[in-house]
């Protein structure tokens, strides 16, 4: 997303000898997590960008804004977009975008997203914990664990599925 925007990065790095490096080290001690979920985030922005204003990075204020209210109207959650914004701000700093010209600085776009998310807050469901499984479910996945007949990938699953379930994990946590 950096080279394709042509952003001022790019040209730092393109004059240092090991530019290999220069690309792994750019997001400095960030954690991988955060790095991938902002990527993810930027990737649908990017392509809606890509589809509808035909250009790698958002130049104006109405790019950003009319992305966040389509996905409004498709029904997104409360945090997206902070999220967005989030991501905007990470390649904004990494890319060493100008302070002038930052839109995640800019005060209008801020009072708009601050905005939309009180406005997805009022109308969200409330949060409810997940169900537990059934015993029954349990007791199966332990025989199917236990079971020489499935393979091992089956196996592996259900395993899989039982740590979570006695550690009280996410999918995302595994």
């Amino acid at each position: 997303y950096i080279k394709a925007a042509e952003l001022p990065v790019v040209e730092m790095i393109q004059q240092s000898e090991d530019q290999q490096k220069g690309w792994s080290r750019i997001f400095g001690s960030r954690r991988a997590k955060t790095l991938r979920n902002r990527a993810t985030t930027w990737k649908r922005y990017y392509i809606w960008l890509l589809l509808n204003r035909m250009r790698h990075w958002p130049a104006q204020l109405s790019d950003v804004v009319d992305y966040l209210e389509g996905r409004i109207e498709d029904g997104c959650g409360p945090t997206a977009p902070q999220g967005l914004m989030g991501a905007l701000a990470l390649l904004e700093t990494v890319g060493r975008v100008d302070d002038r010209t930052k839109l995640s600085k800019d005060r209008t776009l801020l009072d708009y997203v601050k905005n939309m998310q009180m406005e997805l807050q009022t109308g969200a469901l409330p949060k409810r914990p997940a169900k537990p499984y059934l015993i029954s479910v349990l007791i199966g996945l332990e025989l199917l664990v236990c079971s020489a007949d499935y393979c091992n990938y089956t196996r592996l699953i259900g395993w899989v599925m039982l740590l979570m379930c006695w550690m009280v994990l996410r999918a995302d946590d595994v």
